[in-house]
């Protein structure tokens, strides 16, 4: 479930065309909970217990905006090629240590 749920995060962020600097990622829309279950057809509470562990390990913060703090780690977590995603939102950060 983490490994669909990073996916997700990664698609909103390439669809979104948001740039990535300094490892970080700060989405310009809101971005919540119900949105991810909805995504995945999952219930809420599974979504919860993922973020917050994303959370826990300083992956990802919800505090005033969805934010990915560690985009390389997320990538660890995810399962998508970063050569099919690659585009120019991915300038600054080093795909190749994301998986």
């Amino acid at each position: 479930m983490k490994q669909r749920l990073a996916d997700i995060v990664l698609e909103f962020i390439m669809f979104a065309s948001v740039p990535i600097k300094d490892n970080h990622v700060t989405l310009p829309f809101p971005f919540s909970e119900e949105i991810i279950s909805s995504a995945l057809k999952v219930p809420i509470h599974h979504i919860q217990s993922i973020l917050n562990f994303l959370e826990k390990e300083k992956i990802i913060t919800r505090e005033h905006e969805f934010e990915v703090i560690d985009y390389v780690r997320l990538g660890k977590l995810s399962n998508l090629n970063p050569e099919t995603c690659r585009n120019n939102t991915f300038g600054e950060v080093d795909l190749q240590e994301a998986n």
